[in-house]
């Protein structure tokens, strides 16, 4: 990484001696200045490869006497690029947005694919931002930029609103759209106890599935609906994941259901969780390349 910084008063007016500013950034006094960074990677890569996937990175800021805006941000990000603005003000707190554009997923992290994407984001603060227990409010919605072959896992959209407050993440809404998939619902995750909540539905080629309650690592209950309609398109679909390319091998045929319940959590290596499942498979067979068949 290579860059600069320039830190520049903003105007002959400045205090002839410290006072603090109001609001969060108030440790900065009543003064006004202007800030510039620019910053240059010539190694970005995914993030899978223990790299940045930012090439380029620009900034201007002003600060006057408390309050902070951010008047211009410019990356070249994952092929593509984000712009952004920003603002802080002691009586209204922080808002930003971003937009993006033609962001490679595969470029972002290995394990990604498709199209590239793009779209915009969203965050708001509160003016009572300063403490560390104040809520951030965001909105994510990007899509596709253009039609591309892709694979399973190649993201076509993804939409979600949500929080996080107290070290705990919320989505009451949250949809993401594969080549052949949709996952839709809401779910959350607390830092304490590791505690994950879903309402969750997943339909695939051949199948769908639904999700609901919680688990942590001292308790949780809840409930999962998988119905497989045609096992043979399901397993062709799941082959084309990374690191499943046997399982798209398989000859598979016929339809299944499961169902069930969880109690307790996943601490101590999941000795306490409890599982209880139905299955019915009244015509699932499953046979792999040179092995006998198993109904």
């Amino acid at each position: 990484l290579d860059g600069t910084l320039t830190l520049s008063p903003d105007g002959a007016e400045q205090a002839a001696r410290y006072e603090p500013a109001p609001g969060m950034l108030g440790w900065l006094g009543k003064t006004r200045w202007q800030a510039a960074l620019t910053v240059s990677n010539d190694a970005s890569g995914p993030w899978d490869e223990g790299r940045l996937p930012v090439a380029s990175l620009a900034v201007s800021a002003a600060y006057d006497r408390g309050t902070l805006a951010v008047r211009d941000l410019a990356a070249k990000l994952a092929g593509g690029s984000l712009t952004a603005t920003g603002s802080y003000e002691p009586e209204r707190g922080w808002l930003g947005q971003a937009e993006l554009r033609d962001i490679d997923p595969g470029r972002m992290h290995g394990g990604l694919s498709g199209p590239p994407l793009g779209g915009r984001l969203q965050a708001t603060a509160p003016a009572a931002a300063g403490e560390a227990a104040a809520p951030i409010d965001f909105t994510v919605a990007l899509q596709a930029g253009r039609a591309g072959r892709g694979d399973a896992i190649a993201i076509e959209q993804l939409e979600a609103s949500g929080r996080w407050q107290h070290e705990t993440l919320t989505l009451p809404r949250l949809l993401v759209r594969l080549r052949d998939a949709t996952l839709r619902g809401s779910a959350g995750y607390a830092a304490a106890g590791h505690v994950a909540k879903a309402d969750l539905r997943l339909e695939a080629p051949g199948a769908e599935a639904v999700v609901r309650g919680e688990i942590g690592d001292a308790s949780g209950q809840g409930t999962f609906d998988a119905s497989v309609a045609d096992a043979g398109r399901l397993a062709q679909w799941l082959g084309r994941w990374p690191g499943a390319a046997a399982l798209g091998r398989q000859r598979v045929t016929g339809s299944a259901h499961l169902e069930g319940r969880w109690r307790s959590g996943w601490g101590g290596g999941g000795k306490a969780l409890r599982l209880e499942a139905k299955r019915a498979a009244p015509t699932l067979s499953w046979r792999g390349a040179g092995a006998p068949q198993v109904e």
